[in-house]
């Protein structure tokens, strides 16, 4: 092919400076307080968008409150599992909502859901 290795990984080690350089860049601003639901808004937006295109607007806003809510005094201890997503049958992600406090899953009381012999 006539290109020697050495070239071939000078070539990756450019590659490289470049895309450093270029993400460096898009780096706008870095979040100072982290209970700011505004600054919040601006960082979590793009990777939302990125999973979610086009529910960015309204998942955002509850993702930021639910971070800022369940932020404890360092947040050096955040941890993901306090949490909690509960899937609601029927329901669609514009009925979302944030409720601080537990959220636990349950089953239909009250309703018949089988019946055998009838």
């Amino acid at each position: 092919m006539g290109l020697h290795s050495s070239d071939i990984v000078r070539g990756y080690e450019r590659s490289f400076e470049k895309a450093t350089e270029l993400l460096n860049g898009m780096v706008t601003k870095n979040i100072t307080d982290l209970k700011n639901e505004k600054d919040i808004l601006d960082a979590i937006r793009g990777p939302i968008d990125a999973k979610q295109y086009g529910y960015a607007a309204s998942l955002s806003s509850l993702v930021a409150r639910a971070c800022i809510q369940t932020l404890p005094k360092n947040p050096k201890f955040f941890d993901v599992d306090n949490i909690r997503v509960i899937k609601i049958l029927g329901g669609g992600i514009h009925d979302s909502i944030f409720i601080k406090g537990a959220a636990l899953k349950g089953d239909v009381e009250g309703s018949i859901k089988t019946k055998s012999n009838a």
